[in-house]
Order: structure tokens, then C-alpha cells, then sequence
């Protein structure tokens, strides 16, 4: 699989265009030579499924980095002391793709991640984080959704891979843990 030129909360401008917007995730349907993105258009408010052909990082955005946690991004523990959350485990953050939230449930150690129009886990123990005690870390790491081929029915999903950023969460400050 070709990689991905962006990540979901990169600032994105249209090729000839003046229009910017906000990427939201990678888009159902790809084409052999290049990825399609949902994007989210600043002026005015609309989604469009775009190719990365036709998109260019802002630079003036951080090189494109949004530097606010979205669902779907991962969460690494730091000095944990909880039994059910090892040292440098990874959670999911949940809720509605590109809706910016003050504070996330994030999902540990899940067994089922579901990512489409929202993310959601289960199978681990789960905090809500606030975004203020996220910290931005270096990297990036693939990770493995779900979501519906065609309808909700048995043996309908489908597993995709996706480039995630990592935020950190120091479990000793846990001032927006529950």
C-alpha cells in the first residue's frame, strides 16, 4: 500500500485554488495511482472527497500538523501505575472524525477499533483524557481499524491499516483521567 501523505487534522489548501480545509481521514474508495481524502472545506462548510494529487500541505499550519488530538489518533501511556494499563501502551481516541473536542474518551489495549464517520473501542480500560494534558510526540504508528463493507450484518467488516499520530499522556498527573 502506498503511503499516506496526510494525517487527519492536517491543513490542507486545493491545488489552483484559494479554497483550505481540514483533512478528516482517508476516503472509502481509492484509485490505483494515488489516495483520496475527506476533507472538510474552511469556505463554507462542507465535506468533499478529494485526491492527494490535489492537495498541498500549509506550511503557515506547522507544516500541516494540527497540534490538537482527533479521534482516531493514538494516546501512549507514560509512568503508569494502573494493573490494567502497561507502561507505553496505546489508546484510540474516540468520538466523531474531525469534531475537536476539550477531552476524549481513549480507549486502551482495545480489541476493536471501529473508525468510519467516528471512532470507537472496546475491549480495554478506558479514561477520558483532556486534550490540555496531551502532548504531542514524535512519530507516527500504524494502526488497525474496522469499519462496514456495505451494511451492518455477520462477517461484514472490513480491516484497513492507517498512519496514526501519537500523543503522549502522563498517567501521574492524571488531572483529566477518570
Amino acid at each position: 500500500m502506498k503511503d499516506r501523505k496526510f494525517l487527519s487534522g492536517d491543513k490542507v489548501t486545493i491545488k489552483g485554488t484559494k479554497e483550505t480545509g481540514t483533512v478528516l481521514g482517508i476516503a472509502r474508495r481509492t484509485n490505483s495511482g494515488y489516495i483520496e481524502y475527506s476533507v472538510r472545506l474552511e469556505n463554507p462548510d462542507r465535506f468533499h472527497t478529494i485526491p492527494e494529487k490535489y492537495l498541498i500541505k500549509l506550511e503557515e499550519a506547522g507544516n500541516g500538523t494540527s497540534t490538537y488530538p482527533m479521534p482516531g489518533e493514538l494516546v501512549r501511556i507514560i509512568n503508569s501505575k494502573d494493573c490494567l494499563i502497561k507502561e507505553g501502551s496505546f489508546g484510540v481516541i474516540e468520538g466523531i472524525v474531525g469534531q475537536r473536542r476539550d477531552e476524549y474518551l481513549v480507549c486502551f489495549n482495545a480489541y476493536s477499533t471501529f473508525k468510519e464517520d467516528s471512532v470507537s473501542s472496546s475491549g480495554g480500560p478506558a479514561y477520558m483524557i483532556k486534550t490540555s494534558d496531551l502532548v504531542a510526540a514524535v512519530g507516527t504508528k500504524e494502526w488497525y481499524f474496522w469499519k462496514w463493507k456495505d451494511l451492518p450484518r455477520a462477517d461484514g467488516g472490513v480491516q484497513f491499516s492507517e498512519t496514526c499520530r501519537i500523543w503522549d499522556f502522563d498517567l501521574k498527573k492524571k488531572k483529566g483521567a477518570q
